[in-house]
């Protein structure tokens, strides 16, 4: 699927490289899973392409590092061109080496952040005072505006011709009119929805040699939906809407989906913010949610948003500390799930054949490096073994009865694999 989204993308990247030469910053925003970090991936490898641009990927692994992460990776771009310096790398500030490396190749740099609404004030402020070297350029990615004199480019859905092209090239056409229909009003045209869901179908197919019809299509959504892969995406990008523009988010969802007079909310900056990324629109010439499955879920939900972190969780009464701790997590009935760094936990005190099964869909979907089930110590089968290995699954084990004592010993082994792997990354 990556070659079709690069090619319906082809637009924004141009735009983007004509735009660089003219503005110092520049905004890519739009809905969860519509794209931004695959677009600035595509945008490196075309910058580097051209003779005009050397672009530098700010990660945010490192939090405050980042910029001494920064500023090593520059040592090694001085190096790698065979740049000398009169007074030598080591001893020349962040600024210095970027001034130099601007002289001596002639080219602009961009330096690339994805999510920049995860990063600290403080480090926002030292990023953007690098603006002050001639040539710089800042390119990042954000769900929220940050700012207003940054030139803004909102990624939209894909259209329905270009959803139909990626559903007959993923099922190799089986598969009938009515039901692309419901795929695209189902995904609303959004990358990682559709990925989802023609994963989701494809493995359908492996096993039922039948033409997928609007039938079959729905029902294995709405399944997904209910407890699978769908409601897990789902649940995870409502909490980050949630991290970012806090009880307004929810607030504003609710006045919408009670079809109640909306005319306080054009007010409210959460809400014309929603508009500018897209998850806010018109259908159907009314006011809505554009993102379909956010739509269903919490119109499904609404009467009882207790589960899944809107309010606190009685089984594992914790939520305020899971907040502190983890950028994504996910309650699903008793089990808790962390998408962190590009690993994926599931804290799980009894393990079965369907939540091995279902934890591998979804990091087959999340893309993570590695996935990791907490549980309580228990003697496995050869067929869960098996699931296992299939999957490259690692199984923690813990040793205790006591329920709280679980849960804690259970955060802090997650928090002590994340720390390892964070280092090991700066050290590399």
């Amino acid at each position: 699927m990556n070659q079709h989204t690069y090619s319906a993308r082809i637009k924004e990247v141009t735009e983007i490289l004509r735009n660089l030469k003219r503005h110092d910053i520049i905004e890519i925003n739009g809905l969860k899973g519509i794209g931004k970090t695959f677009l600035i991936q595509k945008l490196m490898t075309s910058a580097k392409n051209t003779d005009k641009f050397i672009p530098i990927l700010i990660n945010s692994s490192f939090g405050l590092n980042s910029l001494i992460y920064l500023k090593e990776s520059l040592k090694n771009l001085l190096i790698l061109n065979e740049i000398n310096l009169d007074n030598g790398i080591e001893t020349l500030d962040l600024r210095t080496l970027l001034s130099n490396i601007v002289d001596e190749t002639g080219k602009n740099i961009i330096l690339i952040i994805d999510d920049l609404h995860d990063y600290k004030p403080k480090l926002i402020r030292s990023i953007l005072s690098l603006l002050d070297v001639k040539n710089i350029r800042i390119l990042y990615t954000s769900i929220k505006p940050l700012f207003a004199n940054s030139f803004r480019i909102t990624l939209e859905p894909f259209s329905k011709d270009i959803v139909y092209e990626i559903i007959n090239r993923s099922l190799r056409g089986n598969i009938t009119k009515t039901a692309m229909l419901s795929i695209y009003k189902w995904s609303g045209g959004i990358p990682l929805y559709l990925e989802a869901i023609l994963l989701l179908l494809n493995k359908w197919l492996l096993f039922n040699r039948v033409k997928l019809d609007d039938f079959i299509v729905e029902n294995l959504i709405r399944s997904s939906l209910n407890d699978g892969v769908l409601r897990a995406l789902i649940t995870n990008n409502i909490r980050d809407y949630l991290r970012i523009y806090g009880h307004a988010f929810l607030g504003i969802i609710k006045t919408l989906l009670s079809k109640r007079d909306i005319s306080g909310l054009e007010r409210k900056r959460t809400f014309k913010h929603l508009i500018t990324i897209g998850l806010i629109g018109i259908c159907d010439d009314e006011i809505c949610i554009r993102d379909p499955l956010i739509r269903a879920y919490i119109e499904n939900m609404r009467d009882n948003l207790v589960s899944h972190g809107f309010k606190q969780n009685k089984r594992f009464g914790i939520e305020r500390k899971l907040r502190k701790l983890f950028k994504n997590y996910t309650i699903v009935g008793d089990d808790l799930r962390v998408f962190q760094e590009g690993l994926l936990f599931q804290v799980s005190r009894k393990l079965n054949k369907d939540k091995l099964i279902e934890f591998a869909k979804i990091r087959d979907v999340l893309n993570a490096k590695k996935g990791y089930i907490i549980c309580q110590k228990t003697n496995l089968d050869s067929e869960l073994k098996s699931i296992m290995n299939h999957w490259h699954i690692d199984i923690l084990f813990l040793d205790t009865e006591d329920d709280e004592k679980f849960q804690e010993n259970a955060l802090s082994k997650i928090g002590d694999i994340i720390r390892k792997y964070s280092d090991f990354l700066q050290n590399l």
